[in-house]
């Protein structure tokens, strides 16, 4: 009878337990619904404080300054994969809108002035590629720098005219007045130097 009466017992705490047990999930799961409500409702207003003008429909300097806070809040959510011993060298995002991509760069690596960048957009062989077609068609600096900030693809102008540079000082060369597209080589110059070079 003692046993029966002990397990009753066991029983009867035991259904105390699971009820207050019961009580206080039901409680918890209250709190839980009004926190969720409320993250619900801040996130859904600072969407709406955020709903501004799309990428396309702001000018160059605001798409720039955009495109900057991108580049910085992708950094700080990205510093994880330091820990992984992997460093993001870009990020490349599509517009909405316009279905136009853009890739930006992330890595900031140090440059000399005599030294190329080192992403496959700007290797020396493309540089060279551009340059070439720059020459052959007397496209100007101007507008090359110009095609350069819209496509960001193309290696950037000044690498190019540093190219031109290293390139052009082996053989000294002028470029022709403003009118006119080419390049020419002093004759004085010319002569001069053929004349130390034979004996």
């Amino acid at each position: 009878m003692s046993g029966y009466r002990s397990s009753r017992h066991f029983l009867s705490s035991l259904s105390h337990s699971v009820d207050a047990l019961r009580s206080d999930l039901n409680q918890k799961d209250e709190i839980i619904k009004e926190t969720m409500a409320k993250v619900l409702e801040l996130t859904s207003v600072t969407n709406a404080q955020k709903a501004g003008k799309s990428f396309d429909d702001v000018g160059k300097r605001q798409q720039r300054r955009k495109i900057m806070a991108i580049k910085e809040a992708t950094k700080k959510a990205l510093l994880f994969l330091d820990s992984f011993k992997i460093d993001a060298q870009s990020i490349i995002l599509k517009s909405q809108v316009s279905k136009e991509t853009m890739t930006i760069p992330l890595s900031s690596s140090s440059h000399t002035k005599s030294s190329i960048n080192t992403s496959s957009c700007s290797s020396e062989n493309t540089i060279d590629e551009v340059l070439f077609l720059l020459d052959s068609y007397g496209i100007s600096d101007e507008f090359y720098h110009e095609l350069s900030m819209i496509h960001t693809s193309l290696p950037r102008s000044y690498l190019v005219k540093q190219r031109r540079n290293n390139i052009s000082t082996n053989i000294p060369s002028y470029r022709l007045p403003k009118p006119y597209f080419g390049c020419y080589r002093s004759l004085k110059e010319s002569i001069i130097e053929e004349t130390i070079q034979s004996p």
